[in-house]
């Protein structure tokens, strides 16, 4: 591909090292999934292990949701343990599955 593509690219581009690239979370977290991240994060799932602090939980959805601070990497991995919980482990809630407090 790289052969393919010499002729119209310069070197330092076609060969330069791997880069990275940032997934928006911030921003998706507050916008178009805003509701199922507060759904899962503040759901009965997560609550019903006993584990975690639900007012602390609910001023992180909050505090990130609202813009006055940047809580992407702990809800992702929050959202990833529910995810684990339901699908691996098969945690089924057994409350309303609405988030807690609504």
């Amino acid at each position: 591909m790289k052969s393919a593509l010499a002729p119209y690219l310069p070197r330092e581009i076609l060969y330069r090292p791997k880069m990275g690239f940032g997934v928006p979370l911030a921003r998706w977290f507050r916008g178009p999934l805003r509701e199922p991240v507060k759904n899962a994060v503040l759901g009965p799932v997560l609550a019903e292990t006993g584990w975690f602090d639900t007012a602390c939980l609910r001023r992180l959805v909050e505090g990130h949701q609202s813009g006055r601070s940047d809580y992407s990497t702990p809800l992702w991995t929050l959202l990833m343990f529910e995810s684990f919980l339901r699908n691996v482990m098969g945690a089924q809630p057994a409350r309303d599955a609405r988030a807690v407090g609504d």
